[in-house]
C-alpha cells in the first residue's frame, strides 16, 4: 500500500524530494556529499515505474535539473590526481541531462558544457561536432551569428577556419538588408583570407577572392 501511495502522487512526491535535496545541498560544504544528495533523487526515481515508463513533463524538468548539479558538481571537485575522471563523470550526467532538456535553450546550456569538456580532453573532434549540434537548434537565419560565436570560441585555427566557413554559407539567409549580408561576407573572408595566406593555400584564397569580389559587385553603389 505505501508503495502504491508513492507512486500515485510520484510527480509530486519527486518535485518534494529534489526540492529538500536542493536545499541540502546549498547547506553543506562537501561537494562529494552534495553529489550524493542529489543521487538520491536519481535513486528515488529509479524506484519508480512511474517514472521509469510514464515520465510526465515536470518529471522530465526535474531530472534534468538534478543531472545538470551533478554534473556541475563533478566540474567543481576538478581535483588534480583525478581531474580526468571527474570530467567523465560529468561528462555522463550532462548526456543524461542532455535527454531531458525540454527546448532547445536548455539543450544548448548543456551542450556548451559538454562541448568545454572535450576541448579540456583536447578531443576536438568530438568537440567540433558538438559545436554543430548547437547551431542545428537555432534558425537558418541565426546561424551565422552561431558559427561566428563559435569561430571566436575555436581552440584551433582548423576549428576557426570551419566555423567561418559554415558562417559564410548562411549570410545569405540572415534577414538583414543586402548591404549587411555584403558588409558580413567581406568580413568572414577577410578573417579566412589571413587564415589561408598564412597557411599558403593558394586554392582556397583564390576561392575566398571570388566570393570577395561577387560581394563588391551586388553591394549597393553608393557604399563601395
Amino acid at each position: 500500500m505505501r508503495s502504491h501511495r508513492t507512486n500515485s502522487h510520484f510527480p509530486s512526491d519527486l518535485l518534494h524530494i529534489y526540492h529538500q535535496a536542493d536545499v541540502k545541498a546549498q547547506s553543506i560544504p562537501d561537494i562529494n556529499e552534495k553529489i550524493s544528495v542529489y543521487q538520491n533523487v536519481l535513486d528515488f526515481c529509479a524506484k519508480s515505474e512511474k517514472c521509469i515508463n510514464n515520465q510526465t513533463v515536470k518529471t522530465q524538468q526535474i531530472l534534468y535539473w538534478t543531472y545538470l548539479h551533478i554534473g556541475d558538481l563533478f566540474i567543481q571537485k576538478n581535483l588534480d590526481v583525478f581531474e580526468q575522471t571527474n570530467l567523465m563523470q560529468a561528462l555522463q550526467a550532462y548526456q543524461n541531462a542532455l535527454e531531458f532538456a525540454d527546448d532547445n535553450q536548455e539543450q544548448l546550456n548543456v551542450l556548451t558544457k559538454i562541448r568545454d569538456i572535450y576541448h579540456r580532453f583536447d578531443n576536438h573532434n568530438m568537440a567540433v561536432k558538438t559545436s554543430v549540434q548547437m547551431a542545428n537548434l537555432v534558425d537558418d537565419a541565426l546561424k551565422i551569428d552561431m558559427f561566428l560565436r563559435l569561430a571566436d570560441q575555436s581552440v584551433s585555427k582548423e576549428e576557426e577556419v570551419y566555423f567561418l566557413e559554415q558562417a559564410l554559407k548562411f549570410v545569405t539567409e540572415e534577414k538583414i538588408s543586402t548591404l549587411k549580408q555584403c558588409e558580413h561576407t567581406l568580413e568572414i573572408c577577410a578573417r579566412l583570407l589571413k587564415i589561408y595566406e598564412k597557411a599558403g593555400q593558394k586554392a582556397d584564397m583564390t576561392r575566398i577572392y571570388n566570393i570577395q569580389n561577387q560581394a563588391h559587385r551586388i553591394m549597393p553603389t553608393q557604399y563601395i
